[in-house]
């Protein structure tokens, strides 16, 4: 049997244990101060003092000179030569056996009359040329040093040359070499010999220039055809050829033969062409206001300056780098019969004129805008860039 009576119940709370919370914590932190100051200094200290030459004594007169026979002034000269003399003179009877200056001797003065300065050896001219009475027109040493070329003719001939020239080498350092014996190389040519220039960079090449208006090219090493002659004609030299210079050539390496004759024209030969043709000329025309002008050869018969000289910046010396672009890069001076020096541009072609490339308007005028100086080694630049891309117009 089930009893049911009330029950009072009560509610039992426990309450969770309280979490510590964190403390949130504020701190401040300062690194040590930096200070900044401004301060200048001077290396050092100017002075500015001036000096008087005559002193001034206190009563306003100036210090009496000493004589040149004051006592004092006599016995420390005295000393001072005492001192001096004996090095003096014992340098001077050292140079009484010194064998320094031997072989060498005054020209001019009394008692030198006869006499001649004694050289190494004498190198006699070739057979053929002592029986037709030649001189020698010009030397130069090929481009190490080891062969000296001369060549000979006659400068004081007028009209058309009937006397044959020629063009000898001597290897002077050889160990056998005999200076009395005929020369190594000896090429005989159909008239005189007028001027020479031996290669920059190519020891066994030589060029020369002759009196009917020929320009050779002697190779040393070669036995077939040793000489490569020009022709005579309207757009080449009629007249002595008076000078030979090389110049490099930056865009294609290589140098090239420049020659200048009597006739007014410059003209420039690459060796890859055998002097079949003149790639490049210059007429140095008189124009009538009395200023030379230069023009392509091939025009109307003007006056004309005669050529007697040519040179660029570095084509006396030797061939580094920098010394070629200087040559490329410089002026053009040729000396004329009439003692003028005539100077001309640098010998560069102008954009749009070479063979393969065509510049237009817009592409020049920004080429313009390049200074002077590097104007060619920009433009050769851009020229082979299209080279390479296969571009024939540059815009």
């Amino acid at each position: 049997m089930a009893r049911f009576e009330d029950v009072d119940l009560f509610d039992l709370a426990v309450p969770p244990e309280a979490l510590e919370r964190g403390k949130l914590v504020e701190v401040e932190c300062q690194t040590r101060p930096v200070y900044v100051e401004d301060a200048s200094s001077q290396v050092r200290e100017l002075v500015v003092a001036e000096t008087q030459t005559g002193q001034q004594t206190e009563g306003g007169g100036s210090v009496p000179k000493r004589r040149e026979d004051d006592p004092a002034t006599l016995d420390r000269l005295a000393r001072a030569l005492d001192r001096m003399v004996p090095g003096l003179e014992e340098l001077l009877e050292s140079t009484l056996h010194s064998k320094a200056f031997d072989g060498v001797m005054a020209l001019n003065g009394a008692g030198n009359e006869g006499q001649s300065v004694p050289h190494k050896f004498t190198l006699p001219p070739p057979a053929a040329v002592r029986s037709a009475g030649l001189e020698c027109t010009g030397v130069s040493w090929n481009a190490n040093g080891t062969v000296i070329v001369g060549v000979y003719g006659r400068k004081d001939i007028s009209g058309w040359c009937t006397l044959p020239g020629a063009v000898a080498a001597w290897p002077i350092f050889r160990r056998d070499f005999d200076p009395s014996a005929s020369p190594e190389w000896l090429f005989e040519h159909s008239s005189c010999i007028m001027c020479v220039a031996c290669h920059p960079l190519q020891p066994s090449i030589v060029a020369a220039g002759s009196f009917n208006g020929e320009v050779l090219l002697v190779d040393l090493s070669s036995a077939d055809t040793p000489v490569t002659c020009s022709r005579i004609d309207d757009y080449f030299h009629r007249e002595p050829v008076r000078s030979l210079r090389w110049l490099y050539d930056i865009e294609l390496h290589a140098y090239h033969l420049v020659s200048v004759s009597g006739e007014g024209k410059v003209l420039f030969w690459a060796l890859k062409g055998q002097l079949e043709f003149p790639f490049r000329g210059v007429r140095l025309d008189l124009r009538k206001t009395g200023i030379a002008g230069a023009r392509g050869v091939g025009g109307g018969p003007e006056a004309v300056h005669g050529g007697t000289a040519i040179a660029f910046v570095g084509s006396a010396s030797g061939g580094d780098s920098a010394n070629r672009a200087a040559m490329q890069s410089s002026s053009m001076v040729v000396g004329t019969e009439s003692g003028n020096l005539l100077a001309f541009p640098p010998p560069s072609r102008d954009p749009g004129s070479g063979p393969g490339w065509h510049w237009d308007a817009g592409s020049r005028r920004v080429l313009g805008y390049v200074n002077l100086r590097d104007r060619r080694s920009v433009q050769l630049h851009v020229e082979t860039w299209a080279r390479k891309n296969g571009r024939r117009h540059i815009d």
